[in-house]
């Protein structure tokens, strides 16, 4: 009996394999076949392209559209050549064998054409494919054709397809696309757990197994293809079943959509709070880039600010993604350059450029200009407060949106406008700001080494006189100071300019001094320190060398810093101050060429486990706890380290619980310039203007009367 049983099951399997041949090579099983499948694609294409309707941007609707189109047309075609010969067999032997491996080979190109996520940002490029596969398709027919029928003629009925070389080529080409498709689709991880990678994978075996089907080993009697379409009355069905489940994912019960519309709400929300809450320009300008992105799906995002010097000049200072380091602060584009912008200035509206439309040539300037790849649909919209523009906001859609939707219309035109607005209020408050010279003067002296702060009422008259004027005469010397350094570079490239030839003079280097933009900090907080009490020590040396940042944003970060000391540290606390020069690995005083900020506060110090969400802008922007023992509980901080990273510098901090914070701003020092060198001569010869040597710093706990 154990000899018996394995020869059963063998023709148990022959028996029934020989069915399922039968059912689906002759009627009525044929016919149920071809009703099935046609049946499934037209599931598939109704499915997709009303997915594609909603939204004109998706690109895998239109690729599933147009590949379960085609393959249906082209099943259309096999199925209508067969009932044109079906009353003639000789007819059929030349006609169907050829055009049937035509047609499999193109629905395997459309198949894993429409569901691989292949070049999706570069839509043309998969289109073009496509379109030279099905040519060179195309073209193979017509030749295989042309051979099959000679062959026929020349050696009668008696000729077998399945066992030529042209059946063999079909089919090698076939499994190799259907091999690369679900390589690609594994490797996706997008589409690595879904249908998509199950329905290659089928059609991949039933062509591996038909191209491996001998008839010596399983007789048919039948040309007919049967594996191909055991696999396509497989696959099909489950192709119908993805586009169900893409299609009903954009569907969502009123409840669900509610959920989803409070949860975009609150978010829309903390971004706008970060913009209004943010004291300085650069970081109000970088979160409200953080909410452009966080609300409109780019490629690219940029504000650009239109120069008051020079107005034809916009100098794109904040872009999404961040520029490469060596990029400097921003890109710089000319109006007269670029038409778009021409017109969104002087219409006070929105362009739109569309990547196959009009403007064409003007966005794949702009993404070249900006070496940000590909770009779909590109909007210029003006920054216009009070009737004036003071920049643009630029948005790129990504490659494979060609059209901006009409949410995205809706809602650029007032991000625009919120976002302007924020430019207008900063730079107002820069001129008030810059319109009250002597209240910086309350602080103390401008070079002492520790300072307690005066409440109001404090001091007679005469005194804040006094502190009055050192102040603006040390505005007014700033000043000064900074008109002989650019003069002095203009010098220094008149005199190594040759006609003729090319100037060997460097740039101008942004040099600013720490001192003044502590004084003008400290301006700013100044309410802040007089509400909680704190008392302040201040240790500035005076021989500081100057810093390569630039002025606005050295102020600003240092704003940032002392904001954050003042609101982390408890009522009646110290805040202190230090800056010094220290060598470039930050380890003590040296002649090096890095000068250091440390600004120290009274807090209740960092945990531990909240250390490394200080500089993550994404925690604070998710809506993240505040972390206790910081004062700042936005991204204002992660956006000043990458200010600081971004002019060659760092910003690190060190917490201990219960003792407070110091953060430690590092800047590079600026080249020391001839003038430099002969003022400092000059101060050295004379002792120094008002020279104040630094004190030691008394115990903690015994405030210096700032009088």
């Amino acid at each position: 009996m154990a000899v018996v049983t394995p020869r059963r099951t063998d023709d148990w399997i022959m028996v029934f394999l020989q069915q399922i041949i039968q059912l689906l090579s002759r009627p009525p099983g044929s016919v149920i076949y071809h009703l099935l499948t046609l049946f499934a694609l037209q599931v598939v294409l109704a499915l997709s392209f009303a997915r594609w309707q909603r939204d004109a941007n998706d690109e895998s609707a239109r690729r599933m559209t147009f590949a379960a189109g085609g393959i249906l047309l082209a099943r259309l075609i096999l199925l209508f050549a067969g009932l044109m010969v079906e009353g003639d067999p000789a007819r059929a032997r030349i006609v169907l064998p050829p055009l049937e491996q035509a047609v499999d080979m193109a629905t395997v190109l459309l198949l894993v054409w429409g569901l691989a996520a292949l070049a999706m940002h570069r839509p043309r490029l998969a289109d073009g494919l496509l379109l030279v596969s099905l040519v060179v398709v195309g073209v193979m027919f017509l030749f295989f054709f042309q051979d099959w029928q000679n062959r026929v003629a020349a050696t009668g009925a008696a000729t077998a397809y399945v066992g030529t070389i042209q059946a063999y080529v079909w089919g090698v080409l076939q499994m190799a696309i259907l091999a690369a498709g679900l390589i690609w689709l594994l490797l996706e991880r997008g589409s690595r757990f879904t249908l998509r990678p199950i329905i290659v994978a089928v059609v991949l075996l039933a062509h591996v197994a038909n191209f491996f089907n001998y008839p010596e080993i399983i007789p048919s009697g039948t040309e007919v293809v049967y594996w191909l379409r055991l696999g396509y009355l497989v696959a099909f069905p489950l192709w119908a079943v993805q586009a169900y489940r893409d299609n009903i994912r954009g569907l969502l019960t009123p409840t669900e959509a509610g959920r989803l519309q409070s949860i975009q709400l609150a978010h829309n929300l903390r971004l706008a709070t970060g913009v209004i809450s943010a004291r300085i320009p650069e970081v109000r300008l970088e979160q409200a880039l953080d909410m452009v992105t966080g609300l409109v799906p780019t490629r690219l995002a940029a504000i650009g600010l239109i120069d008051e010097k020079h107005p034809q000049r916009v100098v794109f200072g904040q872009l999404r993604p961040a520029p490469a380091r060596d990029t400097g602060y921003g890109r710089q584009i000319n109006l007269s350059d670029h038409a778009a912008f021409r017109l969104a200035y002087e219409q006070q509206r929105g362009i739109e450029l569309l990547p196959r439309g009009v403007g064409a040539r003007q966005a794949h300037e702009l993404s070249q200009q900006f070496n940000a790849g590909a770009f779909g649909a590109v909007f210029v919209e003006p920054l216009m407060a009070a009737h004036q523009c003071l920049g643009f906001l630029l948005l790129a859609a990504p490659p494979t949106a060609q059209n901006w939707s009409e949410r995205d219309r809706a809602i650029i035109p007032g991000l625009a406008a919120f976002i302007a607005q924020a430019v207008a209020n900063s730079r107002r408050l820069e001129m008030d700001a810059g319109s009250q010279p002597g209240s910086r003067a309350e602080l103390a002296s401008l070079s002492s080494t520790a300072v307690t702060l005066p409440r109001a009422g404090e001091g007679d008259a005469e005194k804040e006189r006094l502190m009055l004027e050192l102040a603006e005469t040390r505005r007014m010397l700033t000043t000064v100071e900074e008109r002989a350094r650019q003069a002095e570079t203009v010098a220094v490239f008149l005199q190594q300019r040759e006609p003729g030839r090319p100037t060997a003079a460097r740039p101008q280097v942004a040099q600013s001094a720490l001192a003044p933009a502590v004084d003008q900090a400290l301006n700013v907080i100044l309410p802040l320190l007089r509400q909680k009490n704190l008392k302040l020590d201040m240790v500035i040396h005076d021989d500081l060398p100057l810093v390569a940042v630039k002025e606005t944003i050295l102020r600003q970060l240092v704003l940032s810093l002392l904001e954050n000391s003042c609101r982390a540290s408890p009522a009646d606390g110290r805040i202190l101050i230090r800056a010094e020069s220290v060598a470039a690995n930050g380890n003590g005083p040296a002649t090096g060429r890095t000068v250091a900020l440390m600004v120290s506060d009274a807090g209740a110090g960092i945990r531990a486990e909240d250390r490394e969400r200080v500089f993550d802008s994404h925690y604070y922007l998710t809506g993240g706890r505040p972390i206790v023992g910081l004062g700042d509980n936005s991204a204002n901080l992660a956006v000043v380290q990458k200010l600081a990273q971004a002019g060659g510098g760092d910003l690190s901090f060190e917490s201990q619980l219960g003792a407070g914070t110091t953060f430690t701003l590092r800047l590079p020092a600026a080249e020391v310039r001839p003038w430099t060198l002969l003022k400092m001569k000059q101060e050295a010869s004379q002792g120094g203007p008002g020279q104040v040597k630094p004190e030691p710093r008394p115990p903690a706990g015994e405030p210096v009367d700032g009088g």
